[in-house]
């Protein structure tokens, strides 16, 4: 396994809202209907043709909602990707409007303090010559509006904006109908393609609404535009402190000032606030025709209710009726229950516009970017065979942190001359979970080795000195594990100083056999950042769901070259699970020329390595093509071969020494081993 690096942009409040989680994919095995022979000696295909795969084409762009982490997103864009999916990697793209870079898959966005809460803005959303005086923090009143309570930062409207700089940063819109090309075959880090899929979560889905209502951009850009407990109707419990007295309003505003800028986009969340009624056209009903150009396909799932013994009365909960939906152009489940739920943040009903698909999932809020209810719905929307069984393994075997390095904004001592000098405290969580913070000390204090550190200074570790205690993981029941990193100022002359504290939760390393390490970059809300690794792994064999494989295609003899003179040759190949197999073609293998009849190409290449669970069918399938300048290409006779049950083939090397298509032969080898029965830690 390739060292696997994800990138993690930490909050350290609303865990119930964001919960970043590093995975490893599970999937169902989908029985095929061609039956294949094989032997123990020299393997015997028949032909088989390759079924036509209904995932929908267009890459697919990941939404988070309040607070903005990328990084919670992660397993919804890795079981995608697994299930065949075009993934729009957001790493490196540009906000100019922001002035901010991503660092993570799915798009990871904050507001500047530039901007203001909508109600600061005229109906058509245009901000308003106002006077200001300064309550408190981020709470200002407009004195040229009857001293109105707004707030500083940017809104959804400004977000919108930063939002629509990270997608046309990665994706090209082109001319309907033409192809999707991905950013390695357009050479220009971008995807071209006529539209996107946007999945979105939370606030998420009224960035996607205020994009389309706006036209920052077209609705017909759109082919399934998905929001996940999305708060279409507003948040209730932005509500609490509007119409009360004003210590009620003080106390709600001080909550929101503890966030900052973001506390704009709180404000435009009340259900009765400016934004939502110019986000409904002014009638405050909400519904899919309130954007000028509609998506293909658009759909909106409501939450589980968490958990409905308490929170089944909660104030603003039945936001609608079930009549508010009927003959309205919306369809899906549950049209004719009254929801009265509430799924920890967003009423149930709130997250249905009128005139979308809907769905319920069984995930509440905080769950339902790693839950298997709301994945399969993606991939039922989306149109693909693939299934997501759950979670993986439980952890068995050992785990330890290494830090790697640490980097500061500011010098915590104080002093001109001299910087901070550091050192580590680590915990580890080892049956994680987003809800619970059950960790354990895995260090003392851990010397950084650094010395003085000053503001703006960047340094990373060049051994493993900065390492924990090794922690069992035999004993827990879940597949995930949380780590806390705290840094801290050695001060000779005064208590020591906590300089900065890092949390990563959800980390999964049941798939992590080989004892490579998982990599992480942390920056807490001050801009501090530390590196650090963690290295755990499955030891116990039986514990473990998956085999390695490498298919390799060693040459193909033509016996006609189906020229007159020497011809152009190239390859397509898929290898792997046979329900999503890994995919090469030209691009990737490049082509071969002058090839005459009875020539023989070592092509050498590599069509599969890499794991699969022991439960999924083996694919094999090459495809050998002429390159015609006159006419279409000429494709041979293909190799397929498809084995449900490859367990008789595990150790040595298999083959076909050639495999005989006629026109041309194939030699295809390929290898199968499971994990070895003991790991040593290095």
């Amino acid at each position: 396994m390739k060292k696997t690096r994800y990138y993690a942009v930490l909050a350290s409040v609303l865990a119930i809202l964001i919960i970043p989680s590093i995975f490893a994919v599970s999937a169902n095995s989908i029985s095929p209907t061609n039956d294949q022979t094989s032997n123990l000696g020299l393997l015997a295909a028949e032909s088989n043709e390759i079924q036509a795969s209904t995932n929908s084409e267009y890459p697919v762009v990941l939404l988070p909602g309040w607070l903005g982490v990328g990084a919670g997103m992660i397993k919804i864009w890795n079981v995608l990707d697994e299930a065949g999916f075009n993934m729009v990697d957001f790493n490196g793209a540009y906000s100019p409007s922001a002035c901010k870079t991503v660092n993570t898959k799915a798009i990871t966005y904050s507001p500047t303090s530039n901007g203001w809460s909508f109600n600061d803005r005229n109906g058509d959303g245009i901000p308003e010559t106002s006077g200001y005086t300064q309550i408190a923090g981020d709470k200002y009143k407009d004195t040229n509006n009857n001293n109105e309570l707004v707030i500083k930062g940017d809104g959804i409207w400004d977000i919108s904006e930063q939002i629509t700089d990270y997608i046309l940063d990665k994706v090209t819109f082109t001319a309907p109908g033409s192809d999707v090309l991905s950013p390695s075959q357009t050479g220009d880090g971008t995807w071209h393609t006529p539209k996107i899929n946007l999945i979105t979560h939370s606030m998420g889905g009224l960035i996607s609404r205020t994009l389309l209502k706006r036209g920052l951009i077209s609705g017909d850009k759109f082919d399934h535009l998905i929001n996940l407990q999305a708060p279409h109707w507003g948040v209730p419990i932005a509500d609490w402190g509007t119409g009360m007295p004003g210590i009620i309003q003080d106390i709600e505003l001080g909550i929101i000032n503890t966030f900052g800028p973001w506390g704009a986009s709180a404000w435009d969340m009340q259900t009765d606030s400016q934004f939502m009624e110019w986000l409904s056209g002014y009638d405050f009903i909400h519904e899919v025709s309130d954007v000028p150009v509609q998506p293909s396909s658009w759909s909106t799932i409501a939450g589980h209710p968490w958990p409905d013994v308490f929170f089944s009365n909660f104030p603003g909960n039945d936001m609608n009726k079930p009549e508010d939906f009927q003959n309205t152009g919306t369809t899906g489940p549950a049209l004719t229950q009254d929801l009265t739920g509430f799924d920890a943040l967003v009423p149930q009903d709130g997250a249905w516009l009128i005139g979308s698909n809907t769905y319920i999932c069984t995930d509440n809020h905080g769950t339902s970017m790693v839950g298997s209810s709301t994945l399969n719905i993606f991939l039922d929307i989306l149109g693909s065979g693939y299934t997501f069984e759950g979670e993986n393994i439980p952890l068995v075997g050992n785990a330890f942190v290494n830090i790697m390095g640490f980097s500061t904004t500011e010098n915590l001592d104080g002093w001109p001359d001299y910087g901070g000098e550091p050192y580590y405290k680590i915990w580890i969580d080892p049956d994680g979970d987003a809800y619970t913070n059950d960790y354990i000390s895995v260090s003392g204090n851990i010397d950084s080795g650094i010395g003085d550190l000053d503001a703006g200074e960047a340094y990373r570790e060049t051994s493993d000195t900065c390492q924990s205690d090794m922690i069992s993981l035999d004993d827990y029941e879940t597949p995930f594990i949380n780590i806390k990193i705290e840094v801290w100022d050695d001060d000779d002359l005064n208590s020591d100083d906590l300089w900065a504290t890092f949390e990563v939760k959800g980390i999964t390393l049941s798939s992590d056999i080989d004892q490579e390490d998982f990599e992480f970059v942390a920056e807490d809300a001050d801009g501090n950042k530390i590196w650090f690794e963690v290295n755990g792994f499955t030891s116990d064999v039986s514990r473990s769901n998956v085999a390695h494989i490498v298919v390799n295609l060693d040459h193909i003899k033509y016996n006609d070259n189906a020229e007159s003179g020497g011809a152009e040759m190239y390859i397509k190949t898929w290898a792997g699970d046979g329900n999503h197999p890994k995919y090469y073609d030209r691009d990737d293998l490049g082509t071969v020329t002058g090839v005459d009849d009875g020539e023989t190409v070592y092509w050498d290449a590599e069509m599969f390595d890499g794991y699969i669970k022991r439960d999924a069918p083996l694919k094999i399938r090459c495809e050998a093509w002429e390159d015609d300048d006159w006419s279409s290409d000429d494709q041979y006779t293909p190799f397929n071969w498809w084995c449900d049950d490859w367990s008789a083939y595990v150790g040595g090397y298999w083959g076909w020494w050639p495999w005989d298509a006629d026109l041309c032969e194939y030699q295809i080898w390929f290898t199968i081993e499971l994990p070895e029965e003991d790991f040593i830690l290095t």
